[in-house]
């Protein structure tokens, strides 16, 4: 089945003929802290259609994600993410969830990098108790992250690289399960607002094959708002000089 933009009715009976998912959503290079809390949403359109079989079909629906993080350590956090869809940006509908881990390599002056992984499950149906039409799949991830500079924008790169096990059930029709590989990269420009609060757009360019369709690029454009408190630093105190011809003491404590 083959919607177009022109799609505005019906959007419920979709449910079986596109099974969207975020695959561009900007990935922080930097961690949150030890036993300290992040969150984030994120939405992206258009959106990358698992199921499609034409490389000229486009999901209806921008996919979203709200991710909210932990700091088990203070270079590693573990992240739960809801999936959802929203159906002309106004009719939400919840697909799936997903959980993984974040490491940060690399958190410089300049330079920060991190890696992540995760896996997940996302699903969708048309509703019809009789003869349902539904779409589901899950899925393993891996990422490398790259953010520049530290002043209030700091321009991030994400790479990455998911593997997917997609069934699909169309009535009474057989049922068809079929691998799929998504790789993506990802150009953002977040907004640090004070220290804690993170918003900006980004660009996103993905590459979908499945075993039922060959080759497909999209070029995906969302916005991301997060809260993300950055994690302190250690600062090591420059020495104090000591009496004349004596060697470096201490600043006073009170």
């Amino acid at each position: 089945m083959r919607v177009t933009w022109g799609t505005i009715v019906g959007l419920p009976g979709l449910a079986g003929c596109f099974l969207p998912i975020a695959t561009g959503t900007p990935q922080p290079a930097t961690t949150v802290g030890e036993g300290r809390f992040g969150g984030a949403m994120a939405a992206e359109m258009p959106a990358v259609n698992l199921i499609a079989d034409d490389p000229d079909e486009i999901s209806p629906a921008a996919a979203g994600t709200f991710t909210l993080a932990y700091g088990l350590t203070d270079h590693t956090d573990v992240e739960l993410s809801l999936e959802g869809a929203l159906y002309l940006f106004l009719l939400p509908l919840p697909t799936g969830a997903s959980l993984g881990l974040r490491h940060n390599l690399v958190d410089g002056d300049g330079l920060a990098l991190g890696l992540a992984a995760r896996a997940g499950a996302v699903g969708v149906s048309d509703g019809d108790p009789e003869d349902p039409d539904k779409a589901s799949s899950v899925y393993g991830a891996a990422s490398l992250a790259m953010e520049l500079g530290n002043g209030r924008v700091r321009p991030l790169l994400a790479l990455q690289g998911m593997g997917a096990r997609i069934t699909q059930e169309l009535g009474d029709a057989d049922d068809g399960t079929f691998g799929g590989f998504i790789g993506s990269a990802t150009l953002a420009l977040p907004f640090r607002v004070g220290r804690g609060a993170v918003l900006g757009p980004y660009v996103a360019a993905s590459w979908l094959s499945t075993d039922r369709l060959v080759d497909q690029t999209l070029v995906s454009f969302g916005v991301t708002v997060a809260i993300r408190p950055e994690r302190p630093r250690a600062v090591i105190a420059a020495p104090v000089p000591g009496p004349a011809g004596g060697p470096p003491g201490t600043a006073p404590s009170y």
